[in-house]
């Protein structure tokens, strides 16, 4: 055998074993609202959770939701989520991991659409080979995109986080699983990248393919409480307090807590970790 060949057969099986990863899959899914009818709710929640979300820094993990009347489609609601400023090695001690917020929106009858997308990237392990492959090669970006319709309707089902997460069967499209191989490359200079200063590297064929779970996930009553309170907190520290809100201590105070106000539509970004 020639040194060129012999060669050639050692890169490449460096390459084959190096490609062969223990792996775990980072899964988001869409737990409210679900296609089906529901009332008119004075704050409608919207909630994602995040399974094994200690793998989120490892791929820049973000999504991005957007809910339209079908009735209007001027009529767009856009929820500025920014994952990027999130901690996520503050974030992960239990495992799910709640992302939500409310909306003003569904007070009156309407059919809408809401259409999610999940954002992710990884290294380029082929390009760590290929010394004429530029810094920005080894950088592969994914998204993944679902929706699904709802209706706000009188007569409808009330907007129950608890009954709409006990269920035995979920769509696939509720769910995106990543497959997170355990080999980690540093993330190349000039990348942006929002924690850490390692990325993974993403098996995109996996064999078996990971079966999503959005089932498993239940929302008990104590976190629906939790939720409602911390967003009831929120509210008091808007512009335009609820009358249900305790009085402030001072003006000083009252300044220090932060307001997300846009017209009618207010939102906020609030994560909880299940304990």
């Amino acid at each position: 055998m020639s040194p060129t060949l012999a060669s050639s057969c050692i890169l490449i099986t460096c390459l084959s074993a190096m490609l062969v990863h223990a792996s775990s899959v980072l899964e988001t899914d869409l737990l409210f609202p679900l296609n089906k009818t529901y009332a008119p709710t004075e704050w409608f929640p919207v909630v994602f959770a995040f399974q094994q979300p200690k793998l989120a820094p490892l791929v820049d993990l973000d999504i991005s939701i957007t809910l339209r009347n079908a009735d209007n489609m001027s009529d767009i609601v856009h929820w500025p989520t920014d994952m990027t400023d999130v901690d996520w090695t503050n974030k992960t001690s239990s495992d799910p991991f709640f992302f939500y917020t409310y909306f003003a929106k569904f007070r009156a009858p309407g059919r809408w659409r809401i259409v999610w997308n999940v954002h992710w990237k990884s290294c380029n392990e082929f390009a760590l080979f290929n010394t004429s492959m530029l810094p920005r090669a080894q950088m592969i970006t994914n998204s993944t995109g679902w929706s699904t319709w709802f209706t706000i309707a009188d007569g409808g089902a009330p907007a129950d986080l608890v009954v709409d997460t006990a269920r035995d069967s979920c769509p696939n499209e509720f769910a995106v699983p990543i497959t997170i191989t355990d080999h980690t490359i540093p993330v190349p200079a000039g990348e942006e990248w929002s924690n850490g200063g390692m990325c993974a590297v993403v098996d995109p064929s996996p064999t078996p393919s990971p079966s999503p779970s959005p089932c498993q996930i239940h929302i008990s009553k104590q976190v629906v409480e939790s939720m409602e309170a911390s967003w009831h907190t929120q509210l008091c520290g808007s512009f335009s307090p609820p009358d249900d809100c305790p009085a402030k201590k001072n003006a000083a105070q009252g300044l220090a807590v932060p307001s997300y106000f846009l017209a009618v539509l207010v939102i906020v970004r609030f994560l909880l970790v299940l304990f």
